[in-house]
């Protein structure tokens, strides 16, 4: 470890997420019960909707990445971006081990970083957050190193995080320097019979302002894997529109949800679920025509090697398709700690759609961005993400985003 205890707690004083009133009037639209001490929510229709809706425009504001030959514009690996309070904006860019600084207007400034294992360089640059006064920590995966950068870039100190865990892999820092992590899960019990599908339990912790586990904040039912066998040998892979797993840490909660419905967990730091939050389900069929449009996106990335092919094809078509989607794929927390949650994206879907709730677990509106359009920060007025077009090359984009009051 780097630094000093003091010195972090200086700057995880006031990480930039600061949460709303809990308060929230009755609505028609959505009830709210207690059942044991646990608030339950239950939406059943956003409270704006049609013009009212939160949306954004067609073309975004400023784009990174867009400006070929430029210097800072080479993108690859975008691993995360925030926007400062000055209004500049830092990108994880993780194929070159750099946080890259641009200006208000997406010019590039300078980048601070890069490969290697010294002071304020990566191995594995992979996660990125703004702290107070526009200082910006940055996770190093591979050396489980959380590093600091003062606002002009400069190299401020480092910590490492507890090693007795394995390889945690962080899903947020919250008001209190306290940096929650997904653990590894516990030994996979031996399961060689070809097609059987499991879920293995996994942890989530949290680890103090000088890297030490604190505790196990919930264990919970992990990612659908199944066994399969590829060129005569059985792996583990992801079941086709199987459950995984989203966690995220803001506002001093804790969020999981896993999309065997529509409930998203909020516990406290210390292990206890507060709140449950659901939204009426839509139509989850999976159909013929979504799993064959799925084994065609597959095909499209396997080998031209004919042989390769043929087990592909095989692979797909015996894989275990489930009847029914799951009923999300993301969370986030926003600036407002308000929660975002993206519906299954299906292989035939053209768009992606967001459901926000606000602090108090009411479903405010629906949101559409584009499909290419990873969200990877929201801003009180902005939506940035990371945009990939048909060639797959990639550039950062941030749109205004249009938010009535209720």
């Amino acid at each position: 470890m780097f630094g000093s205890r003091t010195l972090f707690a200086q700057v995880f004083a006031g990480l930039i997420l600061s949460g709303c009133s809990t308060d929230s009037p009755p609505s028609s639209h959505s009830t709210t019960r207690d059942s044991a001490g646990v608030v339950i929510v239950e939406n059943l229709a956003p409270t704006l909707s049609g013009e009212d809706a939160w949306g954004i425009p067609q073309e975004p504001d400023i784009k990174i990445g867009a400006r070929e030959g430029q210097e800072g514009h080479d993108l690859f690996r975008v691993r995360a971006a925030i926007r400062l309070s000055d209004g500049r904006i830092v990108v994880a860019n993780g194929g070159s081990s750099h946080l890259n600084y641009y200006a208000l207007d997406g010019s590039f400034l300078f980048s601070v970083g890069g490969p290697g294992e010294g002071p304020g360089e990566f191995r594995y640059l992979s996660n990125l957050w703004p702290l107070r006064g526009d200082t910006v920590a940055a996770w190093d995966s591979s050396r489980r190193v959380l590093t600091l950068f003062d606002p002009d870039g400069r190299f401020v100190l480092a910590m490492s995080v507890e090693t007795g865990h394995g390889q945690p892999q962080p899903v947020g820092l919250v008001g209190n320097g306290e940096l929650v992590a997904l653990l590894n899960s516990p030994p996979m019990p031996d399961r060689r019979s070809v097609g059987n599908t499991f879920r293995d339990p996994v942890s989530y912790g949290r680890f103090n302002q000088d890297g030490g586990f604190l505790d196990t904040i919930a264990t919970v039912p992990g990612f659908e894997r199944y066994i399969r066998e590829f060129q005569g040998r059985a792996s583990t892979g992801r079941r086709p529109f199987g459950y995984w797993i989203f966690g995220t840490a803001g506002a001093g909660h804790f969020y999981y949800g896993a999309g065997e419905r529509f409930e998203i967990s909020a516990y406290s730091l210390e292990g206890e679920v507060q709140k449950l939050i659901r939204r009426v389900e839509t139509d989850r069929t999976v159909r013929p025509e979504d799993i064959e449009a799925y084994k065609g996106e597959l095909l499209q990335e396997a080998s031209d090697d004919p042989n390769v092919r043929r087990e592909w094809q095989r692979l797909v078509d015996e894989a275990p398709y489930p009847s029914s989607f799951p009923s999300f794929d993301r969370i986030l927390v926003d600036q407002e700690g308000n929660l975002w949650v993206q519906e299954y994206e299906r292989p035939r879907d053209e768009t992606l759609s967001w459901s926000v709730f606000d602090p108090t677990g009411r479903w405010v509106s629906d949101i559409t961005v584009p499909r290419e359009l990873r969200i990877l920060e929201v801003g009180a007025d902005y939506v940035m993400g990371l945009f990939l077009d048909e060639l797959g090359v990639e550039c950062v984009q941030l749109y205004d985003l249009f938010k009535p009051r209720i």
